[in-house]
């Protein structure tokens, strides 16, 4: 992982460790600080070294077995072999909506994880376009990035309903700590800041190497298109789970976009608009990468 990533990374978690151990330090004094320092800590240990695992629990992904999906398998490992990287661990949302993402703290411990409904939808290259796009967060180191912005989420969503519901039933006599507050008003809005900052220039970027690493970008160009299509004409009853909430931004589409962004909705979407990423993957007939055939390079260094 480059410096920045890194960087980044580690301030974020840091700021995040700051608020919570200040919000406890506040509430409970020093008995209250202490316990959420030592809570963060392990929170941060799990989010590094079992980030894929949290992810995986979140959305309610199952291993995919080589003898069952023997298809997606081999072109899993012919990618993999294309963009230089071992080859990920397969995984199967059961859920309808065609979507996809990838997790992992780094290539050798990736994983890629497919919904039902897009494997059911697009053909074997449009299936290899989104697939490629997945790689490439990989190889990006993305996917750690990615991973723990979708726990801290949950946990924002988890914390803002916890003091919420814990300032509701304690002694109305007791004055509320203003952090409390704060932190019920904000939690919301942080969490959609945060997806929102990491989310945009990679999935460009994944789309650019993806289309490198697939040796075309016409599979991944058929496949946005579809995904775009279909979100219009999902049945309005299918609701999506807090897991999936939580991992929007990691998704290769922004499975809350419904068809049609106006400019208040590309505001605050956690990804591109659909016809912008179109567009630049049309625009590659030759550049910035004249063979798409040739592997990329491996070194990353992107900003976030």
């Amino acid at each position: 992982m480059n410096t920045l990533r890194f960087t980044f990374l580690v301030l974020f978690l840091t700021s995040f460790t700051v608020l919570m151990v200040s919000i406890g330090f506040s509430t409970y004094g020093a008995i209250g600080g202490g316990a959420m320092l030592a809570m963060m800590g392990i929170i941060n240990f799990c989010q590094y070294y079992y980030c894929d695992k949290l992810v995986v629990w979140m959305t309610g992904a199952v291993p995919a077995k080589e003898n069952e999906y023997p298809h997606l398998h081999r072109m899993l490992s012919e990618l993999a072999e294309n963009a230089g990287i071992p080859k990920p661990r397969l995984f199967l949302v059961p859920s309808p909506v065609p979507n996809a993402f990838a997790t992992g703290r780094n290539p050798e411990n990736g994983l890629v994880a497919l919904n039902t409904g897009i494997v059911e939808l697009l053909d074997v290259e449009e299936l290899k376009g989104v697939v490629a796009h997945e790689l490439a967060h990989i190889k990006n180191y993305d996917t750690l990035i990615a991973s723990v912005v979708a726990t801290i989420v949950g946990l924002f969503q988890y914390m803002s309903r916890m003091f919420f519901w814990g300032s509701y039933y304690r002694d109305r006599d007791k004055e509320r700590n203003p952090l409390e507050i704060i932190f019920i008003i904000i939690a919301p809005i942080m969490a959609v800041i945060v997806q929102l900052a990491i989310s945009r220039t990679r999935e460009f970027e994944a789309d650019r190497r993806g289309a490198q690493i697939a040796g075309s970008p016409k599979g991944l160009i058929n496949a946005l298109k579809k995904l775009e299509l279909t979100a219009t004409q999902l049945p309005k009853d299918i609701q999506l789970t807090a897991g999936e909430k939580s991992t929007a931004h990691m998704y290769i589409y922004n499975p809350f976009s419904g068809g049609y962004m106006g400019w208040f909705s590309k505001l605050f979407s956690t990804h591109p608009p659909t016809e912008e990423r179109i567009k630049m993957l049309e625009s590659y007939n030759g550049n910035p990468y004249p063979n798409f055939e040739s592997k990329p390079n491996n070194h990353s260094d992107e900003i976030i």
